[in-house]
């Protein structure tokens, strides 16, 4: 018998998910090159790390020169934390540098939305600004930049505290707001009663009541006084 010979089937290379390519692998150069910085960066992060505990130190003696210059070689080697900044201005608040103080808060607080840090950090941070601005509004008597610091940093992170630094920043704008009032209102007395006297060419005593209606409301522009000798002249 004549068999036959079935045909010859061609084996075709494997495709598709059966079908893997090798893989290059990684450079070894490049590993070795990563290798310095990444330890270059953990010593810098080690050593801004020291500086803050000597910082810390330095603050608790109440050092405070000392402690500024921990905290500004730190903030130098990690621009990443932000603490740096916020304990810069503690230290700057006990010395009474408080504009220095807001500033450094202010750029703890920039530096922290970009880097997204801990809502509690940027709320430390802001209250930490306002005690500064308390200390300048007791003697600018404004109070409603460190009102807005303190509702910031309150939306940050609640704290009873902050709530009651706020109450009192709140009720000392309420005080002098009505201290204000009270003085516009002698100030408009003493200012008619000016005019009066003037009128009646009695000039020593309209002098004395424009001199007065100035000392209750100094920027009140409708009173202009120059005395010369007996002359008197005045814008009202």
């Amino acid at each position: 018998r004549n068999r036959r010979r079935a045909p010859s089937r061609r084996r075709t290379p494997a495709t598709g998910a059966h079908c893997r390519l090798p893989q290059p692998r990684p450079s070894p150069r490049r590993e070795e090159r990563s290798v310095p910085a990444m330890e270059a960066e953990e010593e810098r992060a080690a050593e801004a790390q020291r500086e803050k505990e000597a910082g810390n130190d330095a603050y608790r003696k109440q050092y405070l020169e000392t402690a500024v210059d921990h905290y500004t070689r730190g903030a130098a080697l990690d621009p990443r934390d932000i603490s740096f900044l916020t304990n810069r201005a503690a230290a700057y608040l006990l010395m009474s540098k408080y504009r220095e103080c807001v500033r450094d808060c202010e750029e703890a607080v920039e530096r922290g939305r970009e880097l997204r840090a801990d809502n509690r950090l940027l709320a430390r941070a802001l209250s930490r600004k306002a005690a500064a601005l308390l200390k300048l509004a007791a003697c600018a008597a404004d109070y409603a930049p460190a009102v807005r610091a303190l509702q910031q940093s309150l939306a940050e992170h609640y704290s009873e505290d902050t709530r009651h630094k706020l109450d009192q920043a709140e009720t000392a704008r309420k005080e002098i707001e009505e201290r204000e009032r009270l003085d516009q209102e002698a100030a408009d007395h003493h200012r008619q009663r000016g005019n009066e006297l003037f009128q009646r060419k009695n000039y020593q005593e309209a002098t004395a009541h424009y001199t007065e209606a100035i000392e209750k409301n100094p920027n009140d522009p409708r009173v202009r006084i120059f005395v010369y000798g007996d002359y008197v002249s005045y814008n009202i």
